[in-house]
C-alpha cells in the first residue's frame, strides 16, 4: 500500500530500475537483480522525487528501560530531547524489544524479523544473518544516504555470515570529544559526527541516520549522578531491589548517562531545525533492551523488554498522541521502508506502523495489536525463555529443567547490576562481605527474586502486579487463563517459525566470539580477519554508491 503521504510523490518505475541494472554490469548489480527477484523492496510508482521523501533519524540507546524518561514521569532524569519527540509526536506505551540482549535486539530491529528467526544473529556475541537485507540496505539501494554514529550492530561480527558491508551503513565515529569524558562514557562526539554525515551527502539527497548511543550501558562512574546534583532520596526503586545508598547511587549514575546522550539528541534536533530539515525528518527514539539490573536486561519482565518509544514527524504527524498498541521494535524496519514509498519485503515478519502513524487517534488504534511475543536464548549466563505480554497478563516460559533451574550462579559470577554493585559498595570489594550481606534474612527474598531459581512457568496479573512479583502459574484458579495464554503464545511461535517451538533449535551451536580461549588460535585469527575486513566497510559502501549510475 502506498501511504497517502506519497500519492503525489511517485518513485522510479520498474523500467527505470532495469536500466540502472543494465548499466551497472558488475557483481553488485547481479546481487541487486537477485534481491529484487526475491522481493527485496519495490518502488511504488514512476518518477524520481527523492528530495521529497522523508529523512530518518533513529535514536537507539544502550540499555534503557521504559519508565526512565522525563515524559514517562520519572521524577529524577531530565530528557528534553526525548520529551520533545514524545510531546510533538507520538508516545508509544507498549513497545517491546524482540529480545532483551544487545545483538539479537539490534538484528531484529534492522531486519524486521523476530530474533529467533536470525540464526547466529539470535544470540549474543555471534554473527549476523548474511542473507537478510536491513532497512538501511534497502533505503541505500533506493537513493538514501545511510550511516550511523556510536554503536551499530553488536557485539558480534556482521561479516561472519557473508555480509560485505556494515548492516547500519557508513560509520561516523571519527570525531572524538576533547577533553575526553570519564572513561565510562563513550568519547565519540555523536553530534559532530552527525553533522559530518549530513555534510557528506549529495544536495537534496534523503538520509537515514542511526544514532547508536553507547550509554547508559554499564559500567558507570560511581557517584557521578550525585556529584551533578541528583539526590538519593528522589530515586524510585523497584520493590524487589535491595534499598541501600549503593543501589540508589547506581540509579543516579544510570540517569546521568541517559542525560548525557539526550544532550546530543537535543543538538541534533536543533541543528535539523536550523537547516529547515526537521519538519520532513521522521525521528524515532527507543532502546535495544532494558537497564543492567536484576529482572531487567536479560530477563523478560517489563524493565527488560518494555522500551521507551516515541516518534515525531512534524510535517505529517499530529503531535501530543499516546498510543497503547503493542509494538515490537522489529516493526521499525517495514515502517521506514514504507514511509520511503517502498514496499517492504514479503518475507519480513514485522508489521508496518504506518496505519497507526496515519491515524490522528489516541489509545488503541489497531485492535489486533493486543499482544507481543518476546524471548531470549542467551545473555552470558541466562537460559532460553519465551514470553507473551497482553493487556492483562505476562506469561514466561523458562526452557530448563525446573529441578535445576538457576537464573545465575550469583555467588561465583554475579552479573553487573545495581544489586550486586550495591552489595560491593556497601561492604567492600571482597566476596566475603558480599555473601554476608545476601545471607541477611531480610535481604535474601529479594536476592532470590533477582538471582534465584525460576519455575518453568510464570504468570503475572499485569494490572494488579506492576512489578511482576506474584507468580500465579501454580494457582488452581488460573488454570484456564494459563492454558489460554500458553496457546496464544505457542500459536504465534509456530506461525513465525521459532526453532524451539518447531523442535529444530540449533541455538547452542552458534559460537560465542566473546569467550574464545587464548589457545584457540584458529578462531582468534578468524576474528582478527573479520575485524580487518569490517574496518573496510565504509570504503566498500562508498564505492558501491559511486558505481551506481544515476537514473536519467
Amino acid at each position: 500500500m502506498t501511504p497517502p503521504f506519497f500519492k503525489s510523490s511517485p518513485l522510479p518505475s520498474t523500467a527505470a530500475l532495469q536500466r540502472i541494472i543494465t548499466k551497472c554490469g558488475t557483481i553488485l548489480s547481479a546481487l541487486w537483480v537477485f534481491a529484487n527477484a526475491a522481493g527485496l523492496a519495490q518502488a511504488t510508482g514512476p518518477g524520481d522525487v527523492a528530495a521529497k521523501r522523508p529523512n530518518f533519524l533513529v535514536v537507539l540507546t544502550d540499555d534503557q528501560s521504559f519508565p526512565h524518561t522525563g515524559f514517562n514521569e520519572d521524577p529524577v532524569v531530565k530528557t528534553p530531547g526525548f520529551d520533545r519527540i514524545a510531546r510533538e509526536g507520538m508516545n508509544f506505551t507498549n513497545a517491546f524489544c524482540s529480545a532483551p540482549s544487545c545483538s539479537p535486539s539490534r538484528a531484529a530491529l534492522l531486519t524486521g524479523h523476530n530474533f529467533y528467526e536470525l540464526g547466529p544473529g539470535s544470540v549474543l556475541f555471534s554473527g549476523f544473518p548474511g542473507h537478510l537485507p536491513t532497512y538501511q540496505d534497502i533505503l541505500r539501494k533506493h537513493g538514501y544516504f545511510t550511516g550511523y554514529t556510536g554503536k551499530g550492530f553488536g557485539p558480534g561480527f556482521w561479516s561472519s555470515e557473508g555480509r560485505t558491508t556494515d548492516p547500519v551503513g557508513i560509520s561516523y565515529n571519527q570525531i572524538i570529544i576533547d577533553p575526553a569524558p570519564p572513561k565510562e562514557i563513550c568519547n565519540v562526539d555523536y553530534f559532530e559526527n552527525f553533522k559530518a554525515f549530513l555534510k557528506d551527502r549529495k544536495d537534496g539527497q534523503p538520509f537515514s541516520f542511526w544514532f547508536g548511543a553507547r550509554e547508559p550501558h554499564l559500567p558507570q562512574q560511581f557517584a557521578r549522578g550525585a556529584a551533578g546534583g541528583k539526590k538519593l532520596e528522589d530515586v524510585v526503586l523497584p520493590p524487589y531491589l535491595v534499598d541501600t545508598p549503593g543501589t540508589r547511587h547506581s540509579f543516579l549514575d544510570y540517569y546521568d548517562e541517559i542525560e548525557w546522550l539526550d544532550q546530543h539528541l537535543v543538538k541534533m534536533l536543533d541543528y535539523l531545525a536550523s537547516t529547515g530539515e526537521l519538519e520532513n525528518t521522521v525521528v524515532i527514539f527507543t532502546s535495544d533492551n532494558g537497564m543492567g539490573a536484576p529482572r531487567a536486561k536479560g530477563d523478560l519482565y517489563d524493565l527488560g523488554t518494555r522500551m521507551p518509544f516515541a516518534l515525531m514527524w512534524k510535517d505529517k504527524v499530529k503531535g501530543g498522541r499516546t498510543v497503547t498498541d503493542f509494538v515490537n521494535l522489529m516493526d521499525i524496519a517495514p515502517t521506514l521502508i514504507e514511509l520511503a514509498g517502498l514496499t517492504p519485503p514479503k518475507e519480513m515478519t514485522a508489521r508496518s506502523l504506518v496505519p497507526i502513524i496515519e491515524s490522528d487517534a489516541n489509545g488503541r488504534i489497531d485492535p489486533t495489536r493486543n499482544f507481543v511475543v518476546v524471548g531470549i536464548e542467551r545473555h552470558d549466563t541466562s537460559y532460553p525463555m519465551r514470553a507473551i505480554q497482553t493487556d492483562d497478563f505476562l506469561l514466561i516460559r523458562n526452557d530448563v529443567d525446573p529441578k535445576s533451574n538457576r537464573r545465575d550462579d550469583f555467588w561465583d559470577t554475579p552479573p553487573p547490576s545495581p544489586a550486586k554493585e550495591a552489595a560491593i559498595r556497601e561492604n567492600g570489594i571482597s566476596y566475603d562481605p558480599l555473601m554476608r550481606l545476601f545471607a541477611n534474612p531480610e535481604i535474601l527474598p529479594k536476592s532470590l527474586l533477582a538471582f534465584g531459581p525460576r519455575p518453568q512457568w510464570e504468570l503475572y496479573d499485569v494490572r494488579n502486579d506492576p512489578w511482576r512479583m506474584k507468580n500465579l502459574a501454580a494457582d488452581p484458579t488460573q488454570v484456564n487463563t494459563l492454558d489460554a495464554v500458553k496457546k496464544r503464545m505457542d500459536d504465534y511461535l509456530v506461525r513465525t517459525g521459532d526453532p524451539r517451538a518447531l523442535g529444530t533449535a540449533k541455538f547452542d551451536q552458534y559460537p560465542h566470539y566473546g569467550e574464545v580461549p587464548k589457545d584457540d588460535i584458529a578462531t582468534l585469527n578468524q576474528i582478527a580477519a573479520w575485524k580487518k575486513f569490517e574496518a573496510g566497510s565504509n570504503q566498500r559502501i562508498r564505492a558501491e554508491i559511486q558505481s551506481r549510475p544515476t537514473d536519467k
